[in-house]
């Protein structure tokens, strides 16, 4: 099998690092982000059946946004630059050209519906940020010369499962033999077309889910400096990212309705960075800023499920219990009457417990192997944040996030247990 792929993606990919600066309270962070990648690529595989392993390599495209910042003092060091405070910034969006190679399987449902996995890595090659002179966001005036330069390696490894349908006609299948009884000839008309086998939701499956989260930035900050900083900001935009993994449960049908329990388990890359502006009515023309960041990595849910299945078609709806790890970071960067403020929470995380409720659609290939389309909320509560390194005394913030999610997922399962007998006509 040969063959050529497109693809395109939407993607939260972000990386932030706090590196130490050696003078006393100064540190440098830098923060690499990524939300869209496309690419073009050749097909190579071997076909046993129904399963088809491949190969995959191409040119891949993306879109990078790079932020770096130098912040703190040199005080006590007077030979240099007299000491003082200081401070720089940067931020670069950048696109990238690469390549990409890997591969996967794929296994066809029938003639129109297949799932694969797939690995790939791609590599889109070092990216140098120029050196940035920071003495026009200085807080000390005169001391300029405050630089940094960086250099990253963009590469990344991705695994995905997904699922392809096929355009055209189903392939002709040949009939099945006919068993033919010796007897007495009657006169018999054609025998009726075979009816599709009966569905039985009934039974335990497993499965796997991709799809797009959204939510969990709600809230506000308030911050003040001994120097006369003081107010609020509310917090816009949504945390966004990829979340996938998978599941496993059990289901029982009654008649026409469907009761069941399933556990999932997925993980995520959704991220938000925000910077909130600090205004100082006695010095428009300063930079302040007040920077938060909160992601999530993994999540799990135990939920009951309840449908009604129109032969093979099921709606359910489903609720329970839920939980996912957090991890957030902030700070304070502000220039007032009495110098520069700092005040940070390099970073920590939070292991949340919430609730989620939903529903969605199925639709069953046949009797083992379905597909479907689902949509959640969940909600971990809230959470305060405050700053546990004061590195200028009188700096501080407060902030409070409400922690919720929408979930759009599409997935397969596969219920084990022998599927419905095919059907058998006799001739007489």
């Amino acid at each position: 099998m040969v063959g050529l792929e497109g693809t395109v993606d939407t993607t939260s990919f972000s990386r932030t690092n706090t590196l130490p600066v050696p003078f006393g309270g100064s540190f440098e962070t830098a923060q690499t982000k990524s939300d869209v990648q496309a690419t073009i690529r050749g097909r190579l595989g071997f076909a046993w059946d129904r399963a088809l392993i491949y190969g995959a390599a191409g040119l891949a495209w993306e879109r990078f946004d790079t932020l770096y910042g130098l912040y703190g003092n040199n005080n006590g060091n007077a030979g240099i630059n007299g000491g003082g405070y200081f401070l720089g910034s940067n931020e670069i969006p950048n696109t990238r050209l690469g390549w990409t190679v890997g591969g996967g399987v794929e296994y066809a449902l029938n003639d129109h519906w297949s799932v694969r996995a797939e690995y790939r890595y791609t590599n889109f090659g070092s990216f140098s940020n120029p050196g940035i002179d920071g003495g026009a966001f200085e807080a000390t005036p005169g001391l300029v010369g405050s630089f940094l330069n960086a250099n990253r390696q963009l590469a990344l490894s991705q695994a995905q499962v997904g699922f392809s349908y096929k355009f055209g006609a189903f392939a002709s299948e040949p009939a099945p033999a006919a068993h033919i009884v010796k007897g007495p000839a009657v006169a018999l008309g054609s025998p009726p077309a075979a009816a599709l086998p009966a569905i039985n939701w009934t039974g335990f499956y497993v499965g796997g889910q991709i799809g797009y989260a959204y939510g969990g930035n709600h809230g506000a900050y308030s911050y003040g400096t001994l120097g006369g900083l003081d107010g609020s900001a509310p917090l816009t935009g949504d945390e966004k990212g990829v979340i996938f993994g998978g599941h496993v449960g059990y289901n029982r049908q009654f008649d026409n309705w469907v009761v069941g329990l399933e556990g999932s388990v997925d993980g995520t890359n959704l991220v938000k960075n925000s910077t909130l502006g600090i205004s100082d009515p006695n010095n428009p023309n300063t930079t302040n800023s007040l920077s938060t960041t909160v992601q999530s990595d993994v999540q799990g849910a135990l939920r009951g499920r309840a449908g009604y299945a129109f032969g093979r078609l099921l709606t359910f709806a489903t609720g329970g219990g839920a939980i996912a790890n957090f991890s957030y970071q902030s700070n304070i960067l502000a220039a007032d009457s009495l110098g520069f403020a700092v005040a940070s929470n390099p970073g920590q995380t939070a292991l949340r417990v919430g609730w989620t409720v939903g529903g969605g659609v199925e639709w069953a290939v046949n009797n083992n192997w379905s597909v479907r389309g689902e949509y959640r909320y969940s909600d971990f509560g809230n959470f305060t944040d405050a700053p546990s390194l004061i590195t200028t005394p009188g700096a501080f913030y407060s902030g409070s996030r409400h922690l919720d999610q929408n979930e759009v997922q599409f997935g397969f399962n596969y219920k084990f247990g022998e599927a419905a007998p095919a059907q058998v006509i006799a001739k007489y």
